[in-house]
């Protein structure tokens, strides 16, 4: 189920968008989304996904006239998912992910450019290093060794959106994010006179 959230004063009109790794195309038949102002709007996705339109499909992509909230909530195989949009990461971040079968998904770059991605065990060891090209409205999926414990994304010349689909026994979804780099840490030192 796709739930739209508009938190505007005018009508919003999203259109549902598949990425694939060799495009990002809006399905023939699949209907603009209209979610009045200050409303939630809940479309049913199951005979869309299930099609063979959507078997090469790594994504979604919403695209809205207002700006709009959206999440997936899916149940595969007996497991409840909820997902919401990642945000976009410009600068090398890294990620941990659990242990089983798993793959990195990359969309949404705004510029022809590159990802270095690198899988380490949990012992660091390296277990792959693998460059990803990325341009606008294509994504990327890479199949990451069983054994990887983190992997770490290095963006150049272009922002991207990613996840890491884990399945062992059970699916998860771990979003790439910006690393916090810095903070403000509180301090208290004696008084002078």
């Amino acid at each position: 189920t796709l739930t739209i959230a508009n938190d505007s004063d005018a009508q919003a009109t999203a259109t549902l968008r598949l990425v694939t790794a060799g495009s990002v195309f809006a399905p023939a038949g699949v209907k603009p989304i209209s979610v009045p102002p200050h409303a939630v709007v809940r479309t049913y996705l199951d005979d869309l996904l299930k099609s063979d339109t959507a078997k090469d499909a790594i994504g979604l992509e919403i695209d809205a006239d207002q700006s709009v909230t959206a999440s997936l909530r899916s149940v595969v195989d007996g497991d409840l998912s909820v997902l919401a949009p990642g945000r976009r990461v410009f600068t090398p971040t890294t990620v941990v992910v659990p242990g089983g079968s798993k793959r990195l998904v990359l969309a949404g770059a705004d510029a022809v450019g590159v990802a270095t991605v690198v899988a380490h065990a949990a012992d660091g060891t390296g277990l792959m290093d693998q460059r990803v090209s990325l341009q606008p409205d294509e994504g990327a999926s890479v199949d990451l060794p069983d054994r990887t414990a983190s992997v770490d994304v290095s963006p150049q010349r272009t922002a991207l959106r990613g996840a890491v689909l884990v399945q062992d026994g059970g699916s998860a979804v771990v979003r790439l994010r910006e690393l916090v780099r810095a903070g403000a840490v509180p301090a208290v030192a004696p008084g002078r006179r």
